[in-house]
């Protein structure tokens, strides 16, 4: 019988060790669950800020892409610049031969010619655009068409022409007139259909600001630009429009010299193929 205690008593010994151990371990399992915790919750802050990084990549990728479009944009006005530069140093040295032989012209016949200081004016005035390639395009299509009109034996100063009629605030880039005519001319480096029916559309406006002021005089349409496309030529030839280059006429100035009343009842100012309207939604008449 004491045998028998003995032996429950060691094997009390040795539950209780074992006790004891799986306490520890459970102690040290709660430690590593405790450190994985920690563990996740580093790993979120590291993929919260993993996914801000990646956004932050993404915004300076999008910014990246934006500039190199501007870029590619900038190299390409860069180009159309230079090709434009080219084409005025052409014509440049066209004009500067133009103008030495007008000058030859001018001391073999100076004599003989009644209108010569008219005719040096006139190459003064070339002389002037030639060297004026610094100014505006306005500016110069003023001093091109200025002369050009004077060759034809009509004396007009261009200016440029900015009002308010019927509450719309109007600009014309060439504007003037004498007793007999009225010029009204738009210009732009680029000549389509849409720049012709803008042309048309300020000769109404103007119309109906001038009154009856012009009324008896020759109304001259002209448009100058350094390209001109197809359909605004076929436009501009249907409406009689002094159509122009600095360097030729398209259309010229002896089909756009139109006397105010047949202006007044042409057509429709519509390029073929299209309806243009005003802001308002009307039909412009020509």
């Amino acid at each position: 019988m004491a045998d028998i205690l003995k032996r429950f008593e060691e094997h009390d010994r040795k539950f209780n060790e074992i006790l004891s151990i799986i306490k520890e371990y459970d102690r040290k399992f709660n430690e590593i669950l405790d450190t994985l915790k920690r563990h996740e919750r580093k790993l979120e802050e590291h993929d919260r800020k993993f996914d801000e990084i990646i956004n932050t990549l993404q915004q300076h990728g999008d910014t990246l892409r934006l500039h190199t479009g501007i870029l590619e944009q900038h190299s390409r006005i860069l180009e159309q610049h230079s090709r434009i530069l080219e084409e005025h140093s052409k014509k440049l040295e066209e004009n500067s031969r133009i103008l030495e032989q007008h000058s030859r012209i001018l001391e073999e016949h100076s004599k003989k010619l009644d209108i010569l200081p008219d005719l040096k004016r006139n190459v003064e005035g070339i002389e002037r655009t030639i060297s004026g390639v610094s100014r505006t395009l306005e500016e110069d299509a003023r001093i091109i068409m200025q002369n050009l009109l004077r060759l034809d034996g009509i004396n007009i100063t261009p200016g440029k022409y900015t009002g308010c009629i019927d509450g719309e605030d109007v600009e014309i880039d060439v504007y003037g007139e004498n007793e007999e005519y009225c010029l009204i001319g738009e210009v732009s480096l680029h000549i389509d259909a849409d720049k012709v029916g803008q042309l048309l559309r300020n000769w109404k406006l103007f119309k109906k600001g001038a009154g009856k002021s012009i009324e008896g005089k020759k109304i001259i349409l002209a448009l100058l630009g350094h390209m001109i496309d197809s359909e605004a030529k076929k436009f501009a030839k249907a409406k009689e429009i002094w159509l122009l280059t600095p360097a030729k006429e398209i259309v010229p100035l002896s089909k756009a010299k139109i006397p105010y009343r047949e202006r007044s009842t042409g057509e429709e100012n519509t390029a073929p193929g299209t309806d243009a309207r005003d802001e308002t939604g009307d039909k412009i008449d020509a």
